[in-house]
């Protein structure tokens, strides 16, 4: 399915054109920024995707990220907030390993993130802690995939800062595994930080 059909599908039908571009701080946390498409600060853009249980679009999206060197993750940060949901049910989050490029997709699930706090009403960043298998290697293909298991839950995953374009993995059947639909467009803001073991120098973070 092409990116432009789900997104005159998901915006028009109500997507978010509310709160002006948020600029939230990143929590502070005595690690490195292992990869990041949020702005200085933590701002991330006015307008997003949603990531719903059954009862709604029952939509999963997964973007991919690499990182200039070996490390250990410890927690990945989203802007999120709730859209008229009856609940407000934790996402599930998971690294999962994948293909890179421009046509990747992903494709076995590494470990389970786990939601700290709950998704807020107006949006912000919510954590989401590494606590096994959250080891990275560097310039290797990994992919974020949020999913929505309750079907009373609809969450906004909001976009990354500036509105940049790129390519992602969609599915409706609220699958952390797929089958994916490949979409290209305005991409999802997250951060992910860690502990660097190597790194390659003078590498960007982004």
């Amino acid at each position: 399915m092409k990116y432009a059909f789900r997104k005159s599908l998901i915006f028009g039908a109500a997507l978010i054109v509310a709160a002006a571009l948020s600029a939230v701080n990143a929590v502070a946390a005595p690690n490195n920024i292992l990869y990041t498409s949020l702005g200085p600060n933590g701002q991330f853009y006015n307008n997003g995707i949603f990531v719903s249980g059954s009862g709604y679009s029952n939509s999963v999206y997964g973007f991919q990220f690499t990182t200039p060197g070996q490390a250990n993750m410890t927690n990945v940060q989203l802007p999120l907030s709730t859209w008229q949901s009856q609940d407000n049910n934790p996402i599930s989050l998971y690294l999962e390993a994948g293909t890179g490029g421009d046509g990747g997709q992903p494709q076995t699930i590494i470990t389970q993130l786990t939601q700290v706090g709950s998704i807020p009403s107006q949006p912000g960043l919510v954590t989401f802690t590494c606590s096994q298998n959250c080891a990275l290697q560097a310039n290797t293909a990994y992919w974020i995939v949020a999913v929505q298991t309750d079907p009373n839950s609809q969450d906004v995953w909001w976009w990354a800062y500036n509105n940049p374009w790129g390519y992602g993995a969609t599915n409706s059947s609220g699958s952390p595994t797929g089958p994916w639909n490949l979409i290209y467009g305005p991409v999802s803001g997250f951060q992910v930080n860690g502990v660097y073991i190597t790194r390659c120098t003078n590498c960007s973070t982004r």
